[in-house]
């Protein structure tokens, strides 16, 4: 039988039901409209709008354990007098009774330990007052003493499952770490636990087994803390590639979308009064979702990009070894020691930056550990302190491959022959033309013919910047060792202007470069005396600098008369030198192309004149460059044209890139050539994998 609602409904008049029908449509267009307003101010507020906006994240608990077995009458009746470290009193004691109060569930285990406030260790009460669901731990923790527990523990998860862990995990929160415990110290080793487990599906990488294994391998710095090398060097025990990565919204999506699993250093915040360590596996709508060790309720909600930023101090993506996006080209040298190189010493600074703050000094010779790059910078640790220094004074401790003297020509042509000999059939040397002066300009050209994709790469173009010389060789040498990229052919011309690399290196003018010297002399445009003025040398033999020396905004750029830098030459490829390179590029057709300059660890990936879709090429192609290198994309507005990226990128529509080594005045020094080659070596296989993804896409 119908309902007495439904049977009044179907027997009003008809004019009254038609009215009810329009104002419950009103009514429903009213309702959908404030959904979708709500909806808006939501969604608004997941980009980030409101940084302290955040929805609820489903966690499993599956592989907790916070359960302990304790009787607190049985606790009262172990005390002794012995057992009193005196380090809390009266003040925490209230702090402890006022937390009772707040929190019926734990109140008796809160006013246990107030009553005995004396047995307990100022970070046992600082973990019941700052997350009282961590007070079981606290309370037993000065019954308990640091064991070899959780070294067995099962843990479940399914493959690719990044598991929630604790390390306040009643199986091992009194695993022994460091000074204290895994509950108060072990953040760290319980990270990268979860990510070790989820990137390679082994379960036996407990948190125990970590901390035991970061703690052998010096990655437990008494009195500090978790070195950043657990994640740096250490991860690689488990077969995971660590990275430094910026802190960037887009930077970590497309990490994470991409399978990485990220560890967070995070500073005083939402998460930590001193320092601690989350780990990041996931984002979406309402931002990013967290694992945090320490905290269960700090797991279930999602944490917006801008109230993360500013309380990362450092960040880190880590991926399997085994995997594709492991294997393209990664670096390896992170967690090394390093040792300075310098006169007398460098400076520890606070940030990346050379007015930053000075942590303290670091003498000749001292040693550190590297654990990352940012540009001109390096992320060190040197005596339990962090900090960063200019990259260009420090070098690997062991590391036979720094060069002797200077890289030029004479270098060039002997390595050539060397590696002609070494590995016969792999590598194609020839001359694509001659110098000012006669001197051969190489090519070497490494893969097959016919290979999908080809790949220019091209350094010496500036004669005070040899290092990219050096640099654009030791990356031929490298693949040649380690094999070229499938469907990729290479073409690697290392010195274009082998006579300006003479002139400054020998610090030694010829008669026409003396004119130049003079004239400027006389001009008043130089002060230098002619060694130092050959040693900044920069253009060819001619006074002609190359890199202004092609089509490219040449007719508006000023500089006619010959120079040691800065000269555009009578016409657009009217040297031997870049006519050469220019007509070499044409006759390949590269699809992309990579130039090496010095100095300012930056790279630049744009120009006016270029179309939109090269520009945005480029600029990816510039990305993954300096992902690998940790070096940034800079502005190029206000750059000088003529140069042979914005040639190739506008004139033959190649994505190209100018990639600037080293730090301070040319010629680099010396020492500078281990981490200029460590940080670029690879990045033909960077441009390799590249070329394979945007080609496919």
């Amino acid at each position: 039988m119908a309902s007495f609602h439904e049977v009044e409904y179907m027997e009003e008049p008809r004019r009254r039901r038609k009215r009810r029908r329009r104002r419950r449509r009103g009514w429903g267009r009213a309702a959908a409209l404030l959904l979708i307003a709500a909806l808006g101010f939501a969604a608004y507020k997941f980009r980030g709008g409101l940084s302290g906006f955040s929805l609820p994240v489903k966690l499993s608990l599956d592989n907790t354990d916070t359960r302990f077995d304790y009787g607190l009458e049985a606790l009262e009746a172990q005390i002794s007098g012995g057992m009193s470290i005196g380090e809390c009193g009266a003040q925490e004691a209230e702090e402890l009774r006022q937390l009772a109060k707040e929190h019926s569930a734990w109140a008796d285990e809160l006013e246990f330990m107030a009553r005995h406030i004396d047995i307990y260790s100022e970070e046992a009460v600082v973990t019941a007052i700052n997350g009282v669901e961590k007070t079981p731990f606290a309370l037993l923790s000065a019954f308990r003493a640091p064991d070899a527990s959780g070294l067995d523990v099962r843990i479940e998860v399914s493959e690719g499952e990044v598991p929630y862990l604790l390390q306040y995990d009643s199986r091992w929160c009194y695993h022994a770490y460091g000074s204290s415990v895994m509950g108060f110290t072990a953040c760290g080793p319980t990270c990268l636990s979860m990510a070790a487990i989820g990137l390679t599906g082994n379960t036996s990488y407990t948190p125990a087994y970590v901390a035991d294994r970061a703690e052998a391998g010096g990655h437990y710095v008494m009195d500090a803390g978790t070195a950043w090398s657990l994640f740096t060097a250490g991860s690689a025990e488990y077969g995971l590639r660590c990275e430094t990565i910026v802190v960037n919204k887009d930077t970590m999506k497309d990490r994470l979308e991409s399978g990485a699993v990220l560890i967070a250093a995070m500073s005083p915040g939402d998460f930590t009064t001193s320092g601690h360590f989350i780990v990041i596996v996931g984002t979406g709508l309402g931002g990013f979702k967290v694992y945090d060790p320490n905290s269960i309720e700090r797991s279930e909600r999602s944490w917006s990009f801008s109230r993360l930023e500013g309380q990362i101090a450092q960040l880190w993506s880590l991926t399997y070894a085994g995997s594709a996006q492991a294997q393209d080209g990664g670096q390896e040298f992170a967690g090394g020691t390093y040792i300075a190189d310098c006169e007398e010493f460098i400076t520890l600074r606070s940030a990346p930056d050379v007015n930053a703050a000075a942590i303290t000094t670091i003498p000749r010779g001292g040693e550190m550990t590297l654990l990352g790059f940012e540009g001109a910078f390096a992320q060190v640790e040197y005596q339990g302190r962090r900090g960063y220094v200019l990259s260009t004074y420090i070098v690997p401790k062991n590391d036979s491959a720094v060069p002797a003297s200077a890289f030029g020509y004479g270098e060039l042509e002997a390595g050539l022959q060397r590696l002609a000999q070494e590995h016969p059939g792999e590598v194609e040397i020839s001359s694509i033309g001659t110098s000012l002066e006669g001197r051969e300009l190489y090519a070497a050209v490494v893969g097959d013919e016919g290979a999908r994709y080809e790949l220019l790469i091209q350094g010496g173009i500036h004669g005070r910047e040899y290092i990219s010389a050096y640099l654009v060789f030791s990356q031929l040498e490298h693949m040649l060792e380690q094999g070229v990229p499938e469907d990729v052919r290479c073409h690697f011309i290392p010195m274009v202007n082998p006579d300006g690399v003479e002139i400054s290196r020998s610090r030694a003018l010829g008669q026409a470069q003396r004119e130049v010297y003079l004239a400027e002399l006389v001009s008043g445009l130089t002060e230098l005396a002619e060694s130092e003025y050959a040693a900044q040398w920069k253009a060819n033999a001619a006074g002609v600098d190359l890199n202004r020396n092609f089509d490219a905004g040449w007719a508006q750029l000023e500089g006619g008369a010959a120079s040691s830098a800065g000269c555009k030459g009578a016409a657009p490829e009217d040297q031997p030198e870049s006519r050469a390179l220019a007509e070499y590029t044409r006759s390949v057709m590269p699809d992309a192309a990579v130039s090496y300059h010095s100095s300012g660890s930056l790279i630049y990936a744009e120009y006016a004149g270029a179309t939109a879709e090269v520009n945005a090429a480029s600029r990816s192609l510039g990305e993954a460059l300096g992902g690998a290198a940790d070096y940034p994309l800079a502005e190029t507005e206000g750059l000088d044209a003529g140069g042979y990226k914005d040639w190739a990128a506008s004139e033959l529509g190649i994505p190209s890139v100018t990639v600037e080594l080293g730090y301070g005045e040319d010629p680099q020094r010396l020492g500078a050539c281990a981490v200029v080659r460590q940080r670029n070596e690879n990045a033909p296989y960077i441009a390799a994998g590249w070329l394979r993804e945007y080609g496919a896409g």
